[in-house]
């Protein structure tokens, strides 16, 4: 009985001493907090016709030269200019989906931030083709798959095409009367060479 009481005793003290150390640390994050929010408030205060010439400065040279080829009022413009720089980084769909499977795991990173990171590039790679049908989806993944086992001189060939490739039924048929064309230039070249040195002719 005494043991008990002892016990449970030194767990209310364990708990008292971990609720206040909790609370020690929320109001030394608050401190953080507003002490950052004041900073952050004098950057926000800088008048927005600013923004875009302290923006300028960071960004490279070419860069530059795009937002420089804009008019004189749409150059001032963040706004204008944030659009302008979202669109040309934009990331293709098929950029989206290549950064889905050859993702990785970071040493900074965590495993839930890595799980967003590939939800967010496989939700963006399926917004991008306009997929969102099951059956569509298995076409993706099996294409996907195929495509992984084609050479680059093909992928060369198709290339306007390659992205919108997505139909694995339509991409193995393209492939096929491509390698059927392929076999018969070869075949018709090799023919033209046994004529040219057949010394009989």
């Amino acid at each position: 009985m005494v043991i008990e009481e002892r016990e449970k005793a030194e767990m209310e003290r364990e708990k008292a001493r971990a609720e206040f150390d909790l609370e020690k640390l929320r109001l030394q994050n608050f401190k953080i907090k507003t002490e950052s929010n004041h900073i952050n408030g004098d950057v926000w205060d800088m008048h927005k016709e600013k923004w875009v010439s302290s923006l300028l400065g960071l960004l490279p040279y070419e860069i530059t030269k795009l937002i420089a080829r804009e008019p004189e009022e749409k150059a001032k413009d963040y706004n204008h200019v944030k659009r302008l720089l979202l669109k040309g980084f934009k990331l293709s769909p098929e950029s989206f989906g290549q950064k889905f499977f050859n993702h990785y795991l970071s040493s900074e990173n965590t495993w839930k931030d890595f799980v967003y990171e590939l939800r967010l590039c496989f939700e963006e790679w399926l917004r991008g083709i306009g997929e969102n049908d099951f059956e569509k989806l298995k076409d993706l993944f099996i294409t996907k798959q195929l495509k992984k086992g084609i050479s680059t001189t093909t992928q060369e060939h198709f290339i306007d095409d390659w992205s919108n490739l997505i139909n694995p039924e339509e991409l193995a048929d393209k492939l096929h009367v491509y390698e059927n064309g392929r076999k018969e230039r070869n075949k018709n070249a090799i023919i033209t060479c046994k004529r040219w040195n057949d010394p009989k002719k």
